[in-house]
């Protein structure tokens, strides 16, 4: 027993090598079930974090002959699926069948762990080329799900732990993958389907406004994020970010935009966002274009540090001053301007030679 809490402690520890060997120490002395079931699992668990593959497998053999029924069997199986899925053979029939097994145990082994497993089937669908199997088969899931959610709903009982994130993810994979393949009516009724899980919540409406953004449907998409003062309910971080940026979009893209109110939406979105060059790199454009040129080389400035917007940001950069100094009537500070502007074409020649902007 003291191993086994000992293995516990080191297994916590992320000591996975230390912990498996207490564990397999304590196996041969322990007589209560469930703790050979805790033991065998955490050896298992250790094996996976390790990336030791073929002890995953042996061990979950091992775990499943012995506690075909137990409650951790379920993510025993998902730990199967994830090394059967990286091998190179064709696994699909079994991780089809193993899939199969953890649903017929769902409500024992929980909605968080079926949905590990659809996304490993759904993953390795996609990696063999047969996308379209991931979509009939998570297809399938929500249908089965909303049928659970009716029935708790008829009976006003709560969902049980887990169910409403797991259908709410699924509905928002499927959104994806019609999104991808230009399917936006489709997209927009799974994303629609979403409305259970704060989080996902979230993404679906910001992934709806961006399905109407490439409709061109600018006023729709940002009445998805701005109607009933919905982005002032949504927390600071990299998502409400992406919604000032597709704002900023949508406002830049309309036959009358409002130039202040695009600044005004791409200035929200700050440094610590993934899509802060992009905004930056818009805002340059956007100062150039009234004339306001060193808060455009400001902004350019600081798309510099993202390789995608980096190219534009040289050419506006380095055109920027080459103007500045064909203006300059001060013989040295024209000089000045002109060598900035050929240093800002050579690092774009040199470091960016297969783009747009340097062909241009």
């Amino acid at each position: 027993k003291e191993n086994v809490l000992l293995g516990e402690c080191l297994f916590q520890l992320q000591r996975y090598g230390e912990a498996k060997a207490a564990f397999a120490r304590a196996l041969p002395s322990l007589q209560d079930a469930n703790d050979k079931a805790i033991a065998l699992f955490r050896i298992t668990c250790a094996d996976y974090r390790v990336g030791d593959h073929a002890e995953t497998l042996k061990g979950a053999d091992v775990f499943l002959k012995h506690f075909p029924d137990d409650v951790r069997a379920g993510k025993v199986k998902v730990f199967k699926m994830a090394v059967q899925a990286a091998e190179k053979k064709d696994n699909q029939k079994d991780l089809a069948a193993l899939r199969e097994q953890i649903q017929l145990g769902l409500v024992k082994f929980g909605y968080g762990t079926g949905l590990e497993a659809d996304g490993i089937l759904g993953e390795y669908y996609k990696k063999k080329g047969t996308p379209e199997k991931m979509a009939e088969l998570y297809n399938k899931i929500v249908h089965n799900l909303r049928t659970l959610i009716a029935e708790c709903e008829s009976a006003k009982r709560p969902l049980p732990d887990g169910l409403g994130k797991y259908h709410d993810q699924v509905s928002l994979q499927l959104g994806v993958f019609n999104l991808e393949r230009k399917r936006v009516d489709e997209a927009v009724r799974w994303l629609e389907n979403v409305r259970c899980d704060p989080d996902l919540l979230l993404k679906a409406r910001l992934l709806l406004a961006k399905a109407d953004y490439e409709q061109q449907r600018y006023d729709k998409a940002q009445s998805r994020l701005l109607e009933g003062g919905f982005l002032d309910k949504v927390p600071e971080g990299p998502v409400r970010a992406d919604m000032y940026l597709l704002l900023g979009l949508a406002e830049k893209a309309k036959p009358e935009a409002n130039s202040a109110r695009t600044e005004e939406f791409l200035r929200r979105v700050g440094p610590e966002a993934k899509s802060y060059a992009q905004a930056q790199s818009l805002l340059g454009d956007l100062y150039r274009d009234r004339k306001l040129l060193e808060e455009a080389i400001k902004a350019y400035t600081v798309a510099l540090a993202s390789p995608a917007y980096a190219p534009s940001a040289l050419l506006n950069l380095g055109s920027i001053h080459l103007e500045q100094g064909d203006k300059n009537s001060d013989p040295a500070a024209a000089r000045e301007l002109y060598q900035r502007s050929s240093g800002l074409f050579n690092q774009l020649f040199t470091k960016y030679p297969l783009t747009a902007e340097a062909k241009q």
